[in-house]
């Protein structure tokens, strides 16, 4: 066992993490370090994820505010409140705990946010934290290596190659997050004929192109309804043209955007653009569009790392639910939905989806690691984990409720059992009638359907017809056939 994971579980045995004061001083120390520490920052993950450096430095500011939403959120007068709650005979039933450590195994390809992030919403819930960095050739690495053990408390924060805990004390009190394994699963989009195709088109090819088209919530797939398939090529196109252009890779401007120094490699052996079975519609040094009409193209349920645009049509809204739900056995990680507000709410409803978004994508979304459905704790899976947009980690996830209550009251319910009970064998007729008042449900007070089906329509229809061909038979039965049967009548 080495000297940093022995500090680290003495620490947490003392609870010295826990601190209200300690987490903000550590918080701010953090900040104050990546500010220190900004340029040399944004030159490694420039240089690291081969993007941009306005990409770059998106991502350092908004890891920077994740920290900074830490540090802001306490309110000490409320801690104060809520941890005397129990000496003044009150209720805490929102209390939570620390876990202990959390063991944090970064992303590779959002290294700065998801090492930060994590490790800065573990420290705000009170626990110590064990960052895993494998020494390699990355520049970030051995940066983070340095600002981080650098500016935090090295009782409390270690950074390792591998989880070296005792056993019994990690099945006990170390709650382990490996970022990578959330971004296996896909993300889609649905473009619907209500949606605004032109919004949608540049959307969604700034999502996938943009990163290098690495980012983990980028769209692996576009759904396009067939009706407006033609319109959204078109934009798609126009709107890829600054990442498409020959000059991204020499990263100059191209219609007043700047890309990044990169090229797309066609020739990688792991790239997906050799696997394509479909019709390009556009492509160039920065990346492509193309469109898969092949419905048992293995492409389609791919996970995409590269600025691959992969549209595929649908005839109707329940074509999409049915092909998204059925070609993965895991909801999606992510759904966009370009429609009008109705057509969205119903997709939204019936396609399985962690999180969905309306019309927009938020571009904090498209920077940082997808968080894992769940942390683990021993061999034990621990808090289901939501979907957050930013920052991508909280607090929550590092905790554990802990309700507290002190506060006698009793419940009408209470009260009737404990009666029932301290009867004896007796049970009374009161006491069982009040159980029984107390247990009764309210009217359902269900509105009567008023409303008329399809089928009910359907009869109301036919029978409107047969009615009025039968009225319209007799009143010209009326009209020209009694003057005519008086005047036989007359004539005989």
């Amino acid at each position: 066992m080495s000297s940093t994971t022995e500090r680290i579980e003495a620490a947490v045995e003392d609870g010295r993490a826990q601190s209200p004061r300690f987490k903000q001083r550590q918080l701010a120390a953090l900040h104050e370090a990546l500010k220190q520490n900004q340029t040399a920052i944004t030159t490694a993950v420039e240089k690291d994820s081969k993007c941009s450096a306005p990409e770059a430095n998106a991502q350092y500011y908004l890891t920077l505010d994740a920290v900074k939403n830490f540090y802001d959120n306490p309110d000490f007068e409320k801690l104060l409140e809520d941890e005397y709650k129990v000496a003044h005979q009150k209720d805490n039933p929102n209390r939570r705990s620390a876990i202990g450590c959390v063991n944090v195994i970064p992303d590779a390809s959002s290294l700065l946010y998801s090492a930060v992030v994590a490790s800065a919403a573990a420290i705000a819930a009170g626990n110590c934290v064990m960052l895993e960095i494998k020494q390699t050739l990355s520049e970030l690495s051995s940066l983070l290596r340095k600002v981080l053990s650098s500016a935090l408390d090295n009782d409390t924060f270690g950074i390792v190659e591998t989880n070296t805990l005792a056993q019994d004390f990690k099945a006990k009190h170390c709650c382990v997050l490996d970022c990578s394994k959330g971004s296996t699963r896909s993300v889609a989009a649905i473009v619907d004929r209500s949606g605004d195709h032109a919004k949608a088109a540049k959307e969604l090819v700034d999502a996938r192109m943009s990163f290098a088209g690495k980012s983990r919530y980028a769209p692996d797939l576009v759904l396009v309804n067939e009706y407006c398939m033609e319109q959204f090529c078109k934009a798609a196109m126009q709107a890829a043209l600054p990442y498409l252009a020959s000059s991204a890779a020499s990263g100059r401007p191209v219609n007043g955007h700047v890309t990044a120094t990169r090229k797309l490699n066609t020739n990688d052996k792991n790239s997906v653009v050799k696997e394509v079975n479909a019709v390009t519609l556009s492509s160039g040094d920065g990346g492509f569009i193309a469109l898969a009409r092949d419905r048992t193209d293995k492409l389609l349920s791919t996970k995409i790392g590269e600025p691959l645009l992969l549209i595929h049509p649908i005839s109707s809204l329940d074509d999409a639910i049915d092909f998204v739900n059925t070609s993965s056995k895991e909801p999606l990680q992510a759904l966009y939905l370009f429609s009008a507000p109705p057509a969205a709410k119903y997709l939204s409803q019936f396609v399985k989806a962690d999180i969905s978004f309306t019309n927009h994508i938020p571009i904090e979304l498209l920077l940082g690691s997808v968080p894992p459905r769940t942390a683990s704790l021993g061999t034990e899976s621990i808090n289901s984990l939501k979907a957050e947009v930013h920052p991508r980690f909280t607090p929550e996830m590092f905790s554990i409720p802990r309700p507290e209550y002190a506060n006698h009251a009793r419940s009408p319910i209470s009260e009737h059992l404990t009666a029932l009970l301290q009867d004896g064998k007796q049970q009374s007729a009161s006491i069982v009638s009040k159980l029984s008042q107390a247990t009764q449900l309210k009217p359902l007070n269900e509105p009567q359907g008023g409303g008329i089906g399809f089928f009910e329509q359907g009869i109301i229809t036919g029978g409107t017809l047969l009615l009025s061909t039968i009225v319209g038979g007799t009143a010209i039965a009326v009209r020209y056939g009694y003057p005519y049967l008086v005047r036989m009548l007359r004539r005989s």
